[in-house]
């Protein structure tokens, strides 16, 4: 029998199936509703928390704010964006390019910009448009500065203004790139989730186990949904770069993909009725099968010879029989010895009884 779990718990055992590999086949069987809703739920958890965390280590971070200080003068006015000098910038794998001498750029731009020296991420600015994309991950935005500032509800600014709430423009722009953020996580979860399940096809057939496709594919997404949890964390915080997240990931992705289809899906524990009725149970033990009746031991008597019919004509008129004889043990009180002789004479055998014939 599948015992429901609600998304909320089902959220704690992914990540408990990195040391039970039993937990995973629970999860599998879960109804799609139910795995619809988690993805929804754990989409919109890992982007909020990648918005809301980059936002703040972006805000407190000096360089940021340094590179804010020495930007050139810009200003974006009637859905134009002007910036007076050329702005190119490399910082560990990230590239930044500000030129507004260019009316849009495009995929051809950021291929480009990708083929510089460990470049994994790259920001490009247009006169219309804004551009981002993250080879390791696939991530790829392209917005129109005009949508992006309505949706800000700015109509202008200039440098000045945002040198002076760049903070809360940051943290509020965050939110509003979350809305773009949260559908893009909901697709990187079932796509990468396809790619891990062919990736656990090899395991299985190395594991000689006969798991189909669909349960491959949704321990997959178990692990996946974790792992981008803990990405969603890991990553903002930290200065490690993406490619060695994914190698880790990777790699502890396989061990657990093979722990658990060598263990093999848990046997369910027989239920156990405890009776306290030990006769019962004696009785039950007993074999029952349907034999013949027992038949009944002959009386034992101390005379083995054969005892002839009463009515047969020939036979004596008295017999001994020891045991029957000292049945007979009525006596008067006068004479017991007499009497008990008298009576053992007189009697007559019937069918092994001895009778008393009166006088």
């Amino acid at each position: 029998m599948t015992t429901k779990i609600n998304p909320f718990a089902q959220i704690l055992g992914a990540f408990q199936s990195f040391a039970s590999s039993d937990t995973l086949y629970n999860l599998r069987r879960q109804s799609t509703g139910s795995k619809m809703i988690y993805s929804v739920i754990v989409s919109i958890l890992t982007g909020l928390l990648v918005c809301s965390l980059t936002a703040f280590t972006f805000s407190t971070n000096k360089y940021v704010t340094q590179f804010m200080e020495n930007l050139p003068e810009f200003y974006y006015l009637d859905g134009n964006f002007h910036c007076e000098n050329r702005l190119e910038e490399c910082a560990d794998d990230t590239y930044v390019l500000i030129d507004t001498s260019q009316t849009q750029f495009t995929k051809e731009h950021v291929k480009s910009a990708l083929t510089k020296p460990n470049i994994s991420e790259v920001l490009l600015i247009s006169q219309t448009n804004i551009i981002i994309c993250n080879a390791l991950t696939g991530e790829y935005q392209d917005m129109k500065l005009s949508d992006l500032m309505g949706l800000l509800q700015l109509q202008s600014f200039s440098k000045q203004q945002i040198l002076s709430k760049y903070k809360g423009f940051i943290f509020k722009a965050a939110m509003l790139y979350c809305l773009l953020y949260i559908p893009y996580q909901f697709t990187k979860l079932f796509f990468v989730s396809l790619i891990l399940a062919l990736i656990a096809l090899i395991i299985n057939a190395a594991c000689n186990t006969k798991e189909n496709f669909s349960t491959l594919y949704w321990m997959s997404f178990y692990i996946q949904s974790a792992f981008m949890m803990i990405l969603s964390v890991a990553k903002p915080l930290s200065n490690i770069k993406g490619g060695i997240f994914t190698v880790i990931f990777l790699a502890l992705f396989i061990f657990i993909m093979y722990r658990t289809l060598k263990r093999g899906e848990p046997v369910g524990t027989p239920v156990t009725f405890v009776n306290s009725n030990d006769d019962f149970d004696d009785f039950m033990r007993q074999d029952i099968s349907p034999t013949a009746p027992a038949t009944p031991s002959p009386l034992s008597y101390t005379n083995t010879t054969s005892t002839p019919s009463p009515f047969d004509a020939t036979a004596p008129s008295s017999t001994t029989d020891t045991p029957y004889d000292r049945a007979n043990t009525y006596s008067d009180s006068t004479d017991n010895t007499e009497d008990h002789s008298n009576s053992t004479s007189s009697s007559q055998t019937f069918s092994g009884l001895s009778l008393k014939k009166d006088n």
